[in-house]
């Protein structure tokens, strides 16, 4: 693991309120990552998986390098656009017919300009870094960028909050998506190809384009460099999960709904949050027919399917502020199982966008069953950005807004 001396952050941090001494975060284990060292900071972001081919243009000279080597297989002028596409054999271009024996091959751009990327359901756009190609099978492979952790994150804070939001909301952001990042490359298996994904399963990342529209977003990653949070677990500070969400509906809940979550008191929930004050939580009515619950369960948990058709349903457990936390569902033989409330939502719903929060309440109505006063979006664990931006508004600076949302954690400057 990795153990550095971590210097107390300075100037802008201290106003936005780093703290002397480590911070708060997940995990009370070894196996959870230290704050990590400045030395590598490239972080391997998963933009297309199992695609039959990728159309790569550089914007400027750039070279076809074996990453299992570094050795140089050839150089690419700029403006080329290129095919790359996956044999039977390896990997192929056109232009680069030796490159088919290898399974991995990056395009590196020999200046600072980054390439666009195009493939099948994905308009071009450009990544800065370098284009990881990996053969996963016969005609088809992944495309990995292979980025600065703070270039990654300047694109990632611009596509998770609205343009409109304030400074410090976009900080606080900055600092949560960093942390969150370095954990995920930090507890990832070894043997995985990439750290984390560019859709909402991991953090947004699309790209350029977006950053352009949000120059506040990549002022707060500028202007936050090398700031994350962290918490003092009994093996010393670490690093933790900085979970969040859209809107949290009025209290946070804990990382125990998440499955894999860890309840360290960062992550506890329970926290209060004006977020529903100014009308960004409410949600519903939904109403869903049962047959469609029991496709959506028995399709996501084989478990369930010995239940057949569901026809009950009901809350089991609930938290403190009486966001459902387990479900019971039923047949009419009197059979019934539980289920998180979190991974029911996301079974029923993986958008999240009809199903917006697990903090419902539920009514069982025949052949229906009916979400009626929702609150929130997303799973409502630790920051909220609806919230945050309330709370930027009011005047809180994003060090306040962190340790409000993630309580008895600290920030420290990692590099």
């Amino acid at each position: 693991m990795l153990r550095i001396s971590v210097s107390v952050a300075v100037g802008l941090a201290l106003a936005i309120g780093c703290q002397r001494g480590p911070a708060t975060a997940p995990a009370a284990s070894s196996s959870q990552p230290a704050v990590p060292a400045p030395e590598d900071r490239l972080i391997r972001v998963l933009l297309a998986a199992d695609k039959p081919v990728f159309t790569i243009t550089t914007a400027c000279p750039a070279a076809w390098v074996d990453p299992a080597t570094g050795e140089v297989v050839a150089e690419v002028p700029t403006g080329r656009s290129l095919s790359v596409y996956f044999t039977d054999a390896g990997i192929g271009t056109d232009d680069l017919p030796d490159a088919e024996a290898l399974d991995i091959l990056d395009l590196v751009p020999r200046d600072a300009k980054p390439c666009t990327a195009a493939w099948s359901g994905q308009s071009p756009e450009r990544f800065p870094g370098r284009m990881r190609f990996i053969r996963v099978g016969p005609g088809v492979g992944h495309l990995v960028n292979v980025v600065d952790i703070e270039d990654y994150l300047a694109s990632v804070v611009a596509a998770e909050l609205d343009r409109r939001y304030h400074l410090e909301t976009f900080r606080a952001q900055a600092i949560v998506a960093r942390t969150y990042a370095w954990f995920r490359r930090g507890t990832g298996n070894p043997r995985n190809l990439w750290d984390v994904t560019a859709t909402e399963s991991a953090q947004v990342y699309p790209g350029l384009s977006r950053l352009e529209q949000v120059p506040l977003a990549g002022r707060a990653v500028r202007d936050t460099y090398g700031l994350v949070c962290t918490w003092e677990s009994p093996d010393g500070w670490r690093i933790f999960c900085t979970y969040y969400s859209s809107a949290c509906g009025g209290s946070t809940q804990s990382a125990d709904a998440i499955r894999n979550g860890s309840a360290i008191p960062p992550l506890a929930g329970n926290v209060a949050c004006p977020c529903c004050e100014e009308g960004h939580c409410a949600w519903g009515p939904l109403s869903l027919t049962k047959s469609f619950v029991t496709s959506q369960l028995h399709g996501r948990y084989s478990r369930l399917e010995s239940l057949g058709t569901i026809s009950r349903i009901s809350v089991r457990e609930t938290t403190e502020s009486g966001r459902p936390i387990t479900l019971t569902v039923g047949n009419d033989s009197d059979q019934e199982l539980s289920i998180e409330a979190e991974n029911f939502r996301l079974a029923i719903d993986p958008t999240g966008r009809r199903l917006r929060s697990t903090l419902f309440s539920l009514v069982d109505d025949d052949s229906e069953v009916r979400f009626e006063d929702g609150r929130g979006f997303g799973h409502g664990v630790g920051l909220c950005q609806a919230g945050a931006e309330i709370f930027a508004r009011r005047g809180r600076t994003a060090g306040e807004i962190l340790r409000h949302y993630y309580p008895t954690s600290r920030l420290r400057r990692a590099y």
